[in-house]
């Protein structure tokens, strides 16, 4: 985690070292630096980050590590995958066949995997209140975490595992051969 923190903290240099730069426009002129209001938002931003991150309360992830996030995932509660868009989404289904319950937005190839309210939770992705009202649902009830954590590792085996995949193809095939 030491190692996180540290490359959190070199990232957030870069970000205050870019927020005091002018805004520069397509072609690289200066269109202008932050306003006020919005450099004292990212300022506080980041400084609410900073203090998250340092309490360990957050880990920042700053390279590919799938060992870490194998292990953030199978100790975690709740998987939360907030897009705005997006494709299929294999974290989601990497975290369906660790039977953790998953509040996804409802957008792209993610309501392919997640049935709501039957082995995960679909929320727009703008509705913050939403997203934040089911994840402490899941937390203050681990019966219902761990129903639906069933029911989402049992929705990737039936529909998402290669040998499933394997065996549609070659259904396909065999329907097609018997034409």
């Amino acid at each position: 985690l030491n190692y996180f923190r540290a490359t959190a903290k070199s990232k957030y240099a870069k970000v205050d070292e870019l927020a005091r730069e002018p805004v520069r426009d397509a072609l690289g002129r200066t269109a202008g630096t932050l306003t006020k209001p919005i450099a004292v938002s990212l300022r506080s931003t980041i400084d609410e980050a900073k203090k998250l991150i340092e309490n360990g309360d957050v880990i920042l992830i700053t390279e590919e590590n799938n060992f870490l996030v194998n292990v953030l995932q199978r100790i975690s509660d709740v998987i939360i995958q907030k897009s705005l868009k997006e494709g299929f989404g294999l974290t989601i289904t990497e975290a369906m066949w660790k039977k953790r319950p998953v509040v996804a937005s409802n957008v792209g190839g993610i309501p392919i995997q997640i049935k709501n309210n039957e082995n995960g939770f679909l929320v727009e992705p703008n509705d913050i209140e939403g997203f934040a009202k089911i994840i402490i649902k899941i937390i203050e009830n681990p019966d219902l975490a761990e129903k639906i954590g069933r029911r989402a590792q049992d929705s990737v085996r039936k529909n998402f595992l290669i040998t499933r995949l394997i065996l549609n193809h070659l259904d396909l095939m065999n329907n097609f051969l018997n034409k």
